[in-house]
């Protein structure tokens, strides 16, 4: 089992993921810009409900952000259900990679989608590899 990570880490990666500004975060959140700063340094960190709030705002997780080794992804059973129900478009697509994965995931498969199949098989080598050295795991 992974080694749980903090809340404070997991903040943070949300908010320079998601692009969002403390400021924005309070005004969606309700929760006060003083507090968000001191999640912010580690100071404190949020109470259940905060901890709600802030992962609605983020679109992610609770449990992720709280740190437990689950997927980052939020999941809304009524819009998962729709997802199935029929095709998606392009920027939807790229919308729940960017949710899940990230903004630099898209540069990423758009590389990945000019490679043919050895270069592909390449790819996931050299990632793989990536995946085995401290320095690049999060």
């Amino acid at each position: 089992m992974a080694k749980k990570e903090t809340f404070l880490k997991r903040f943070l990666y949300a908010l320079e993921m998601r692009d969002i500004s403390q400021t924005e975060l309070a005004q969606k959140t309700g929760i006060g810009k003083s507090a968000i700063n001191h999640y912010k340094t580690g100071r404190y960190e949020p109470k259940q409900d905060g901890v709600y709030l802030i992962a609605l705002a983020l679109d992610v997780s609770e449990a992720w952000l709280m740190g437990y080794d689950v997927p980052m992804a939020r999941i809304n059973y009524n819009e998962a259900e729709k997802t199935y129900n029929c095709q998606l478009t392009q920027s939807d697509l790229n919308d729940q990679i960017k949710r899940e994965y990230g903004k630099k995931a898209i540069p990423l498969l758009k590389c990945f989608d000019r490679l043919n199949d050895a270069g592909r098989d390449q790819a996931l080598v050299q990632i793989s590899n990536l995946g085995e050295i401290s320095k690049y795991i999060e």
